[in-house]
């Protein structure tokens, strides 16, 4: 990632990322505390990529990625509100024996899945909702080695078919 966060305590944190050609804008790797905001708008691939962590985000917004807006892989995560759009492949991508809560928020503009959950992981989500999205959710198992995954979500709004902010448009006009 363009900005790599590895075997850290953060507490309350702020990161703004625009225009990274990164891999990753941000990756998270054995991480654990709060995140009060992150912003990140324009990037190559993944937005915002959390491995092997437990973390609290409290004000997450993505915007423009090439690849994914959200990618966790084995940890614990709470995002409290998000804000993700124009995702490239999936808004949210919940893989490999994680366990996400999502208190709130608004996926826009994705190329293909909403929230994917994969792979021994648990979504727990409300007040969600999706625009512009080819599959709001889907939930498979993508890795032998790993069994169904779980998912309970209330007060979903899905609404694929109208589509609300332009393909690559700045942050600014999104919300």
């Amino acid at each position: 990632g363009c900005v790599t966060v590895s075997d850290t305590v953060v507490d309350r944190a702020r990161f703004t990322v625009t225009d990274s050609l990164c891999e990753d804008a941000i990756n998270f790797v054995r991480a654990t505390g709060n995140i009060a905001s992150m912003a990140i708008d324009g990037t190559l691939e993944d937005g915002l990529d959390m491995d092997f962590s437990t973390l609290v985000i409290n004000d997450l917004t993505v915007a423009n990625t090439g690849n994914d807006c959200l990618d966790l892989s084995q940890g614990d995560y709470r995002v409290r509100t998000m804000l993700l759009v124009t995702c490239g492949d999936k808004g949210a991508s919940v893989g490999e024996v994680s366990t996400v809560a999502i208190d709130g928020g608004l996926i826009n503009g994705v190329g293909s899945i909403g929230i994917a959950v994969k792979d021994w992981s648990t979504l727990t989500a409300s007040s969600v909702e999706m625009r512009d999205t080819a599959v709001c959710l889907s939930l498979y198992r993508k890795k032998q080695e790993f069994g169904a995954p779980r998912a309970t979500v209330k007060d979903l709004h899905c609404d694929p078919r109208v589509a609300t902010v332009q393909r690559n448009a700045r942050l600014e006009d999104a919300a």
